[in-house]
C-alpha cells in the first residue's frame, strides 16, 4: 500500500510538471481603432498583418466598439500592420519583432480620406 502510494505521488508530481512547462509559442497583438480628430470608435474596420519572411497573412475586423485582437502570431519579425475603413486613409506600422508571449497594444487613430476635386472651369454669357 505504501509502495502504491509512492508511485502514485510520484507519478503525479512528473506528470504535473510536464504540464507546467508547456508555455505560450506564439505571441497577440490588440488595440483600439479610432477617428484621429472626433475619437469615435470604428467598428467594422479591417486589420491585416503580414509576417513577412514567411508570406503568412492574419486578419480580423474590429467589433462593435472599434476593439480588435490578433492571437497565435508567429515569434520573430518583421510583421506589416495595415488598418482599412470606407472614408478613411489606410494606416501602415513596420513592426520590427515579437517575442514570446508577448501581448503588444497598437492603438490606432485613422485619419479621414481627402478629397479631391478637379478643375472647374465656368465660362459665362453676357
Amino acid at each position: 500500500m505504501k509502495r502504491s502510494f509512492t508511485l502514485f505521488a510520484l507519478f503525479t508530481m512528473l506528470f504535473c510538471s510536464a504540464a507546467f512547462a508547456q508555455g505560450s509559442t506564439s505571441a497577440s497583438i490588440n488595440g483600439l481603432v479610432t477617428d484621429a480628430t472626433s475619437g469615435d470608435k470604428l467598428a467594422g474596420a479591417t486589420v491585416k498583418l503580414e509576417h513577412l519572411p514567411t508570406g503568412t497573412k492574419y486578419g480580423i475586423k474590429a467589433n462593435t466598439v472599434g476593439r480588435y485582437n490578433l492571437i497565435g502570431l508567429k515569434v520573430g519579425g518583421p510583421y506589416t500592420l495595415k488598418v482599412t475603413y470606407v472614408g478613411y486613409d489606410e494606416y501602415s506600422l513596420e513592426i520590427s519583432k515579437l517575442e514570446i508571449d508577448q501581448n503588444m497594444t497598437i492603438n490606432v487613430k485613422m485619419n479621414q480620406a481627402g478629397t479631391t476635386t478637379q478643375d472647374v472651369i465656368v465660362t459665362a454669357e453676357r
